[in-house]
């Protein structure tokens, strides 16, 4: 019973820190993409 809490514990934590790192990437991606419409914009205008 201890053992499969502690797996559960562990599984939560990975999930977490999965989930941190893909935000962060998706906030990248994002700040990337309104940059580069940001000199489009610029260029365009």
């Amino acid at each position: 019973m201890k053992l499969k809490k502690k797996i559960s514990i562990y599984i939560l934590l990975i999930l977490s820190v999965l989930i941190l790192s893909s935000v962060n990437v998706f906030s990248w991606n994002s700040h990337y993409f309104y940059t580069e419409l940001a000199i489009k914009n610029n260029d365009w205008v």
